[in-house]
């Protein structure tokens, strides 16, 4: 009888700390893995990102252009503000950057600028399904 309140009790400490440390992960409305297109004249550039939950808050991730080697670029100044979300990518000449906004859950669209240029930018979420 005692080992099983014991157990009981060890099992309700166990729920409390797991909950706890899910809580403690900061996500953000554009946590998870998006595929996205600049629009440059007569085409479209293909990228993708990942930006994961911390447990920080602090946000962090990279983006990978493949047509143009660019692979996992760890991006800089990644920041959200309600429903923007804004990053440059470092090192590379005319200072890349983007901001987008929440379209709805799965969608960003904003502008990608490069010196002094202004283009079109769209990514959705990728589904994890998708993934596996």
């Amino acid at each position: 009888m005692r080992i099983a309140r014991i157990f009981a009790a060890a099992a309700l400490l166990l729920a409390f700390f797991v909950h706890t440390l899910s809580a403690a992960i900061a996500e953000t409305p554009f946590d998870g893995k998006w595929a996205g297109a600049i629009e440059v004249p007569g085409s479209t550039l293909e990228f993708t990102a990942e930006i994961p939950s911390t447990d920080t808050g602090a946000m962090s991730g990279t983006l990978s252009i493949p047509a143009q080697a660019l692979v996992d670029v760890e991006l800089e100044g990644l920041e959200s503000e309600d429903d923007t979300l804004r990053f440059r990518l470092p090192d590379i000449p005319g200072e890349p950057r983007f901001e987008g906004e929440l379209t709805d859950p799965d969608t960003v669209e904003g502008t990608f600028s490069q010196g002094s240029a202004e283009l079109a930018f769209s990514m959705a979420r990728k589904d994890p399904a998708e993934e596996a």
